[in-house]
C-alpha cells in the first residue's frame, strides 16, 4: 500500500474540510489555465483555430449554419472591438494598482491569484494577432465555409472576452472596497493556514509512520551517519539518479514484505521525509544491512523531479500578518493591532478545533 495514499485517506476521514480545501480538482484546472503564459495561450488558441479549419473542411454540419458572414467587414469590426477591450482591461488593472499602491507589496500574491488580469491581457493580444493573420491570409482562402466558421469562433471568443472583463470588474471592485478587501485577506489567511496544516500533517505522518514501520514492526535501528560507525560487514543499500529528484512515496506494504525476508538481527535505516531532496549523481543510502539480497527494493521508493508541495504554498499572508503585528505593537498602533490579533485568534481557534498534535 502507498504510504502517502494511506495518510491522505486518514486525513480525509479525520479532517474532511482540510482535505477538501486542498483537493479541489476543478479549482486547480482553472488556476492552471489562468496562470498560463502568453506563448501557451497563443499556441492553444492557434490549435483551436486549426480544429475549426479541419471541421469546416471535412465535417461542417449544415444545420449549424445559422449566420450569414461577411468576412472582411466582420474582421475589421472584431479587430477594433478587441483592441478597445484590451485597452479597457489595461486601464482597469492600472486603476487597481494605483488604488492599492500603499498595500501592493502585501496584496500582490493575492491579486495574482484572484485577479486574472495577466490571462485576460494575454488572451486579448492573442485574439488580435490571430485576427490580423487571418485578415492577411483571407484572400488565399477560397472556401467560404472555412472563413465563416473561423469568424463564428472569433465571435464566440469575443463574447468570452467580454465576460472575462465583466468578472475582472467585479473582482477589482471587491479589492477596492475596504470591507470586501479585508474579507478577501481573511479568506486567504485561512486558505494558507489550511495548506500549511495539510502539508505539515502529511510530512509529519509520513516520517512518523516510516519510522514506526522500520522500528516497531521490522525491528530496525535508526542510523545517524554523523555519530555512528558500523562494522565492515554492513552494506549500504543506496540509490543514485542522474537528475535531482524528490521522494514522492513509499510502497510500505511491499517493502515490509520484502524486508521481512532479511534474517539479520542488526539492520539500520535512515530517516526519510516526504519531498526529501536527492541530489543528482550522488549516492544516497536508505538502508544498512548485514545481508543485501535486495536488488528490487528500490522500486518500492518512488521519486519525482517535481516536489509534491510547490513553492506556491509559501505563507505570504501569514508572514505579512506576523510582520504587521510586530510593527503595530512597536508603534502602538492599537486599531490595526486589534485587527491583526483578531486574525491570529481566528487561526488559533481553527487550530484548536482541529486538535492535532
Amino acid at each position: 500500500m502507498s504510504l502517502y495514499k494511506e495518510i491522505r485517506k486518514d486525513l480525509k476521514k479525520e479532517f474532511p474540510k482540510i482535505h477538501s480545501d486542498n483537493n479541489r480538482t476543478y479549482h486547480k484546472i482553472i488556476q492552471n489555465i489562468f496562470n498560463a503564459g502568453f506563448w501557451k495561450i497563443l499556441v492553444s488558441y492557434s490549435i483551436l483555430i486549426s480544429v475549426v479549419v479541419f471541421y469546416s473542411k471535412y465535417i461542417d454540419f449544415d444545420f449549424l449554419k445559422i449566420l450569414e458572414i461577411n468576412f472582411s467587414d466582420n474582421v475589421k469590426t472584431f479587430t477594433t472591438g478587441i483592441i478597445t477591450l484590451v485597452s479597457i482591461n489595461l486601464f482597469v488593472t492600472n486603476f487597481l494598482f494605483t488604488h492599492l499602491k500603499d498595500e501592493r507589496d502585501d496584496m500582490q500574491p493575492i491579486i495574482d491569484e484572484r485577479v486574472n488580469f495577466k490571462f485576460i491581457t494575454y488572451l486579448g493580444f492573442t485574439i488580435i494577432i490571430c485576427i490580423l493573420f487571418l485578415y492577411f491570409l483571407a484572400p488565399s482562402i477560397n472556401e467560404q465555409n472555412i472563413k465563416s466558421n473561423i469568424l463564428i469562433f472569433l465571435f464566440l471568443s469575443f463574447i468570452l472576452y467580454i465576460f472575462q472583463l465583466i468578472f475582472l470588474y467585479k473582482k477589482v471592485f471587491n479589492f477596492i472596497h475596504k470591507t470586501k478587501r479585508k474579507k478577501i485577506i481573511e479568506e486567504t489567511l485561512m486558505s494558507e493556514f489550511s495548506q500549511a496544516f495539510y502539508s505539515d500533517y502529511l510530512k509529519r505522518e509520513f516520517k512518523k509512520r516510516y519510522r514506526n514501520l522500520m522500528i516497531e514492526i521490522l525491528g530496525f535501528k535508526y542510523y545517524n551517519p554523523f555519530i555512528q560507525k558500523l562494522e565492515d560487514k554492513h552494506q549500504h543499500f543506496s540509490i543514485q539518479n542522474d537528475k535531482t529528484k524528490y521522494l514522492k512515496d513509499i510502497n510500505s506494504k511491499r517493502l515490509l514484505k520484502k524486508l521481512q525476508k532479511n534474517k539479520s538481527e542488526k539492520n539500520f535505516f535512515i530517516d526519510l521525509d516526504l519531498d526529501q531532496k536527492f541530489e543528482a549523481n550522488n549516492s544516497h543510502s536508505l538502508l544498512i544491512l548485514e545481508n543485501l539480497p535486495l536488488k528490487k527494493v528500490s522500486r518500492y521508493f518512488t521519486f519525482s523531479t517535481k516536489k509534491r508541495f510547490l513553492e506556491k504554498y509559501d505563507q505570504n499572508q501569514l508572514d505579512n500578518l506576523l510582520q504587521k503585528t510586530n510593527k503595530n505593537t512597536l508603534s502602538n498602533n492599537y486599531i490595526d493591532l486589534e485587527e491583526n490579533l483578531n486574525d491570529l485568534e481566528r487561526m488559533f481557534d481553527k487550530y484548536l478545533e482541529l486538535n492535532y498534535d
